[in-house]
């Protein structure tokens, strides 16, 4: 891993600053219907309805100005945020950071309890996230302490809202 501040692009930052690019291209030249660039956006009451939206609206932009001050602002931080966590690392937190941010946004405290509790009770997501806990205790030990202290953290919520 390396430290040092660098100003060459990394491969990832330069993969989805072609992503994002590409993306703005389709849907100004071919894929122009309003339609789809609803159906790609993220919008805190439809949510639920379209989940695939907290992961699509990370790569739609409302115009040129938003992609050019988004992307460099990507080089800027994202190079060094990168080059310190390697690659592997930094994109999962990359979209980590993108699926909370739409997470974060629903616009009230029920809907995001709703969506908490629909993962819980998935019987797949749940041997899923413990499987992989597991398998990963060992090297990312603050991860599961991370994870703990969110659960602990929403649970208290959970039970709240169910009583009410």
């Amino acid at each position: 891993m390396n430290f040092a501040p660098s100003s060459r692009i990394t491969p990832w930052v330069l993969r989805l600053i072609a992503a994002n690019a590409v993306v703005l291209l389709l849907m100004r030249t071919i894929f122009i219907s309003p339609e789809l660039a609803s159906a790609l956006a993220f919008s805190p009451a439809d949510a639920l309805r379209e989940p695939w939206t907290f992961f699509t609206y990370m790569f739609v932009h409302a115009g040129l100005l938003h992609l050019l001050g988004n992307m460099f602002m990507l080089f800027v931080f994202g190079t060094a945020v990168e080059n310190r966590m390697g690659g592997r690392a930094f994109i999962f937190y990359y979209l980590l950071c993108g699926v909370g941010g739409a997470a974060f946004s629903l616009d009230d405290t029920a809907e995001l309890t709703r969506l908490l509790e629909r993962m819980a009770s998935d019987p797949t997501w749940r041997a899923g996230l413990a499987a992989r806990a597991k398998e990963r205790s060992r090297a990312f030990s603050w991860r599961l302490t991370a994870e703990k202290t969110l659960a602990e953290a929403y649970l208290p919520a959970i039970e709240l809202a169910r009583r009410r």
